[in-house]
């Protein structure tokens, strides 16, 4: 590879994604944090906060995507050897565009969440949930690369690492 190319790959795939959804779903995820302590201080240790931070975490929806999508693109390198597979492959380009945006979102709502747990000292959990947002990223930048070593970002081995990994490490 070309120092030339090595320049125009991207860091991440998915930081387009996290620079949009980042805000809006970081706030939503400290409202989340705020309304959990509130729950469970004032309400006879209701629960509020976590299932509204659930219904926002999509993740065996986001982990059965990144492992169809690789499926079907080993799939299609394959099978594009004898047949041109336009329509295939651009099915598997916008899955994998849907899969990063609801990685994007999850991480971003699990980090605002963080940022709650951190204001309120509770800074253990604070370090969890971060590690959680990065498995979310993780996840969602091996679902946005494509197959073809030539064009994947510069973490995507750090990110498949981690995506690998952090299943045993807890």
């Amino acid at each position: 590879m070309t120092a030339q190319k090595a320049r125009l790959q991207p860091w991440l795939r998915v930081a387009a994604d996290l620079k949009k959804d980042g805000p809006f779903f970081g706030m939503v995820g400290l409202i989340c944090g705020f309304v959990q302590v509130a729950g469970y201080r004032y309400f006879d240790k209701a629960e509020w906060g976590s299932e509204l931070l659930q219904e926002h975490i999509a993740f065996n929806s986001l982990l059965l995507m990144a492992i169809c999508l690789w499926l079907a693109r080993g799939l299609t390198a394959w099978l594009t050897i004898r047949w041109t597979m336009r329509r295939t492959t651009a099915l598997i380009e916008h899955v994998a565009g849907r899969a990063a945006a609801f990685g994007s979102v999850a991480a971003s709502v699990v980090i605002g969440f963080a940022m709650s747990a951190a204001i309120f000292g509770a800074y253990a959990h604070a370090i969890k949930f971060a590690q959680a947002a990065l498995y979310f990223v993780a996840i969602a930048e091996v679902a946005a690369n494509p197959l073809r070593p030539a064009e994947l970002s510069k973490g995507y081995f750090l990110a498949l690492g981690m995506v690998i990994v952090t299943p045993f490490a807890f």
